[in-house]
């Protein structure tokens, strides 16, 4: 695959970079930069996103939604602050899950508010001593004439203090091997009341993250989504895309990290020198894309759409070819590629070794001053 973006790839990139400068940011400074946003301004955030079509990527466009591809969904989240981006995921990945397997009744009454943000979304799957799968939890749905009856702890909740709905994993009983019978159900805060607590973290603080407590929470049947059994394949579709873009956050946070440092060093003379001089100056300066963001973007380029994702145990990861590039700024370019025995980790851990190669080329001492063995334990393979 062509690993350059085109026009109208980077025209996506800058906009969405223009926005965030221009919009967001200004937002996130008018509050605590170490307490969690209000709820208003998370809304105004969600709203200037709406426009960009954040809020309903991986929803078709037949039903409003902004259908965009996987790639350019990362491209566009890239250049999010990553508070925001992990509270937009969470609340457009809801109103996906809930548009793969729901009726058309369900997605005319939720996915306006989600799609126009009106309404925050969230979803809670996560336990405290489960984790994320689904067919362990231990949250209980018990039917009651024309209602559910919920009663159970969701926790590491993203949005869960300020949603106004949640997409619920419950179990409703246990299958033939034991596992429980998950089912997904819309609470909405309005009608049917739960409790909510902020955690605290260390980082991300704008954001939010929750704790939530259903104690024989009431709501309706007509609430209830897809049919028993469904969950884990919905969640999978939509965490398939999630977790690509979450390294995309890094990258990120890592190219902002640069581009201060470059400043810094322009501005900051040492010894009579300009600190942006000689051998500093052509690593720190290099124009080309990271490896990690090379790999991330092609694991998106693979699932197509953002809403179909198509990979499975690695495969994107896998006879991964990139460019030959100058790892080590002296003409010395190589390529190096995943095999197809690799998994995941391990083509990504060719992607470290080939950058470890690089710095070792420039400076031969790096191994011994960093703590490495000298050993990269995948090999480069030369470019022809």
């Amino acid at each position: 695959m062509d690993f350059q973006l085109d026009s109208e790839q980077r025209m996506i990139q800058e906009s969405t970079r223009q926005m965030v400068d221009r919009k967001i940011v200004p937002i996130m400074k008018a509050h605590d930069a170490d307490k969690p946003l209000p709820k208003d301004a998370m809304l105004k955030i969600f709203k200037l996103c709406a426009e960009q079509g954040l809020t309903s990527a991986r929803v078709p466009e037949e039903v409003g939604g902004a259908g965009l591809s996987a790639l350019n969904l990362g491209l566009m989240h890239e250049q999010l602050p990553p508070a925001i981006a992990l509270a937009l995921i969470a609340h457009e990945g809801t109103g996906a899950r809930l548009c793969l397997s729901s009726t058309p009744e369900q997605q005319e009454r939720f996915l306006p508010d989600i799609i126009a943000a009106n309404k925050i979304a969230c979803t809670g799957n996560t336990e405290p001593d489960v984790g994320s799968d689904p067919r362990s939890i231990k949250t209980r749905a018990v039917e009651d004439k024309d209602e559910y009856v919920i009663t159970g702890r969701k926790m590491w909740i993203t949005n869960a203090s300020i949603c106004d709905l949640i997409n619920v994993t419950c179990a409703m009983g246990k299958d033939d091997k034991g596992l429980s019978k998950a089912m997904r159900m819309v609470v909405e805060r309005e009608h049917s009341p739960f409790e909510a607590r902020e955690i605290d973290m260390m980082g991300l603080k704008q954001g939010h993250l929750g704790e939530v407590l259903f104690d024989g929470c009431r709501v309706p049947k007509h609430n209830a989504l897809g049919e028993p059994g469904d969950t884990s394949r919905v969640l999978t579709l939509t965490w398939l895309a999630n977790r690509p873009i979450f390294g995309l956050w890094a990258v990120g946070l890592a190219q902002k990290a640069l581009d201060m440092a470059l400043q810094f060093a322009g501005d900051r003379v040492a010894f009579k020198l300009p600190a942006r001089s000689g051998n500093a100056r052509r690593h720190l300066d290099d124009d080309h894309d990271q490896p990690s963001a090379l790999l991330l973007r092609a694991v998106l380029h693979r699932q197509r759409r953002a809403r179909q994702p198509r990979l499975r145990n690695g495969e994107a990861l896998c006879r991964l070819q990139l460019p030959a590039r100058d790892l080590a700024g002296d003409g010395s370019a190589r390529r190096y590629r995943a095999q197809p025995r690799d998994g995941h980790r391990a083509a990504l851990s060719r992607c470290a070794d080939a950058d470890r190669a690089g710095r070792h080329h420039a400076d031969p001492d790096f191994d011994r001053r960093s703590g490495n063995n000298g050993s990269a334990g995948l090999s480069l393979i030369q470019s022809s």
